[in-house]
């Protein structure tokens, strides 16, 4: 695996607005995107003002989502365009010009990739570390290392240039690698059979390579490891199964939250995101709708499929926007 910096890049992206007055007390964000086997690329975004946006190969589409707050269900309507702003205001600064950086000691075979749904490096800024997973070890650096290995002008062959971590943790092939948002804990999972193998931070900068604990998956892969964004509930993550299965963990008590029927929260989820503040989250369902929760499984709200949106599209990614109260 080799690691690359950018090059110096001044871009315009593009904002989607809406003039219209906001009308709900209630708002979503929502990013959404079929995967390719299933359908055509599809990008959907739910504004504070209540528009969802679907982006394809034909541009920007609007969708209306109308919320029946007095116990309704929602539901979608057409809407016109938005306008496009463009900025000049942001920009990307070349660390190491075309040098690269062999992060791992052995790169991940070509035969046997990781799947795609796989998250393999994870960065605590607060700490200043970044680890990343190769096909039989686990890597911890710190980004001052990383750093000053890319702007070092050692001539190295073909600008590649070797990398020595601070630690390395001989682990299984794994699919999921993520820091709490407190970074205290470093959580990894196996790809095959699943599981959450739990690390301290502090303890590993002190040379312990050993697990805190483990958690169980009931013996099936994780497609995703999410953890909370709130500091204050930094030992809540919450798991999709490559079943679909949606779990939620709980690090401080060592377990998985149980809901109204045990620890299995929801079926047919693809993908998952938290609220800002963390108290809520919304599962991406594979029938194109969306299930608003609270970490031990109440639904808040659904989220209907958009209209133009096909049955069995299954998300790749939701973003929740911090309007979204409880």
């Amino acid at each position: 695996m080799s690691i690359r910096a950018p090059a110096t890049t001044s871009r315009k992206p593009s904002f989607s607005t809406s003039r219209e007055p906001p009308r709900l007390n209630r708002s979503l964000s929502l990013s959404y995107r079929a995967l390719p086997e299933l359908a055509p690329p599809l990008l959907q975004s739910l504004n504070a003002e209540g528009t969802l946006l679907q982006e394809s190969g034909l541009g920007l589409k609007s969708v209306k989502m109308a919320f029946n707050l007095g116990g309704g269900a929602p539901v979608s309507q057409e809407a016109n365009g938005l306008k496009d702003i463009s900025t000049d205001k942001l920009a990307f600064k070349a660390l190491g010009g075309d040098r690269k950086l062999k992060f791992l000691p052995s790169p991940w075979p070509g035969n046997a990739l990781p799947a795609p749904t796989s998250s393999l490096l994870s960065v605590a800024s607060g700490k200043g570390l970044v680890a990343a997973a190769g096909p039989d070890t686990l890597i911890i650096a710190t980004t001052e290392a990383v750093r000053k290995a890319f702007v070092s002008e050692e001539s190295v062959p073909d600008n590649i240039k070797a990398f020595t971590p601070q630690a390395t943790l001989p682990v299984p092939r794994v699919s999921q690698v993520a820091f709490s948002s407190d970074e205290s804990s470093l959580v990894i999972c196996a790809d095959s059979g699943g599981g959450l193998a739990v690390y301290d931070v502090q303890a590993i900068l002190q040379g312990s390579k050993d697990t805190a604990f483990q958690l169980a998956t009931n013996g099936v892969g994780v497609r995703a490891l999410v953890p909370n964004p709130a500091k204050d509930s930094a030992h809540i993550f919450a798991i999709v199964l490559t079943n679909g299965q949606l779990l939620v963990a709980d690090l401080k008590q060592r377990q998985l939250v149980n809901g109204p029927n045990g620890p299995l929260l929801r079926e047919g989820v693809s993908c998952v995101s938290w609220s800002a503040k963390g108290k809520q989250l919304v599962a991406g369902l594979a029938n194109g709708t969306a299930a608003q929760m609270t970490p031990d499984g109440t639904e808040k709200a659904v989220v209907p499929k958009p209209p133009s949106v096909a049955n069995d599209h299954h998300g790749k990614s939701i973003l929740i926007d911090h309007t979204i109260r409880g």
